[in-house]
C-alpha cells in the first residue's frame, strides 16, 4: 500500500476505467491493521457495456520502481476467461478475496455484471505469496487489467485498469 491508497488508477493506459469503474465500494471497509487490510462490507459491480455471453480476460503483471521508473519483471499472468475461474481454489486471488464472498452461491453465475453485489465476511488479508524467484527488495507494483470481450470476441472500449502499490520483502 503506498500513500495511504489501496488502488491507483494506470496513468499510461488512457481511456481505461479505474477501480472505481469495476466496482463501486461505498459499502466496503478497508482497513490497515497489524497482520495486513482488514475487508468488511459489500461492493457492487459497476463495469457497464457489459453482456452475459462476454468473456472476461485478465492480465496481470508486476512492475518495480527503479530511478523514478516502473520497470517490467518477469512475473506476469493472464487469465482467458476470469468468469470460469472466479472461485477456483487453486488461483492466487482465491485465499484473499473470493473465498471470502458470503453470497457466491446465489452469483456465481452472475460474474462481474453490473449490479451484482458481492458480500465479504470481515477478514484480514496479508497479501503473502511465493515466487520462486528473487525480487530484490522495494517498491512494486501489481498491475490488473480487465478487458471484455464479446461473443464474436471484439474487444469492449471499456477496459478496466488499476494497480496495487506496495513493497515486497523476503518473509
Amino acid at each position: 500500500m503506498e500513500d495511504g491508497t489501496f488502488y491507483n488508477e494506470c496513468k499510461d493506459l488512457p481511456g481505461a476505467l479505474p477501480m472505481e469503474g469495476l466496482f463501486d465500494m461505498t459499502n466496503l471497509n478497508l482497513s490497515l491493521v497489524e497482520d495486513g487490510i482488514q475487508f468488511s462490507g459489500n461492493m457492487t459491480s459497476v463495469w457497464h457495456g457489459l453482456d452475459p455471453s462476454d468473456r472476461i480476460q485478465m492480465t496481470g503483471s508486476v512492475q518495480y520502481f527503479d530511478r523514478g521508473t516502473w520497470v517490467p519483471t518477469i512475473l506476469n499472468m493472464l487469465v482467458y476467461d476470469l468468469c470460469k475461474i472466479l472461485y477456483d481454489d487453486k488461483q492466487l486471488w482465491y485465499k484473499s478475496w473470493s473465498s471470502h464472498i458470503v453470497n457466491r452461491r446465489e452469483i456465481e453465475k452472475e460474474c462481474l455484471m453490473p449490479g451484482t453485489v458481492f458480500i465479504l465476511e470481515t477478514y484480514t488479508a496479508n497479501f503473502r505469496f511465493g515466487s520462486g524467484i528473487y525480487l530484490k527488495p522495494g517498491r512494486y507494483s501489481i498491475r490488473v487489467q480487465n478487458t471484455a470481450y464479446d461473443k464474436f470476441d471484439i474487444k469492449r472500449p471499456n477496459e478496466i485498469c488499476y494497480e496495487i502499490r506496495g513493497e515486497f520483502f523476503k518473509v
